[in-house]
């Protein structure tokens, strides 16, 4: 394990854990909405990619396996640690197969006329 840093000096793809988030940096209603998307202590994360604009805002930060848009300086209030030897978390693919458990959604064989090619 290495030391700590903030979660927007964390190199990308580099797995992580959550160790604090300063809740009191965070307007109450941002903070909520990063606790509903699992951006808490003891949660694993990393960074899959920084924005292109000035500042490298917005970060796309894997949590468990979703993707989540973060401001730079939502990701300075959150501490983390290094995990070393560990793969990062991946967001599942666009077209990733349900669970099993779970019931398959049902699907119309049938396409529109305006999807049929050459239509």
């Amino acid at each position: 394990m290495t030391a700590l840093a903030t979660l927007d000096r964390l190199p990308a793809r580099r797995p992580a854990r959550i160790v604090a988030v300063h809740w009191d940096a965070l307007a109450p209603e941002e903070a909520k909405r990063l606790q509903t998307l699992g951006i808490v202590e003891g949660a694993r994360v990393s960074v899959a990619y920084r924005g292109i604009f000035a500042g490298r805002d917005p970060l796309a930060v894997a949590v468990g396996r979703m993707i989540v848009a973060l401001r730079r300086s939502h990701a300075r209030a959150i501490e983390v640690e290094e995990l070393a030897g560990a793969r990062a978390p991946e967001a599942p693919a666009p077209d990733a197969a349900a669970p099993e458990d779970s019931p398959a959604p049902e699907r119309s064989a049938a396409l529109p006329a305006t999807m049929v090619r050459g239509a």
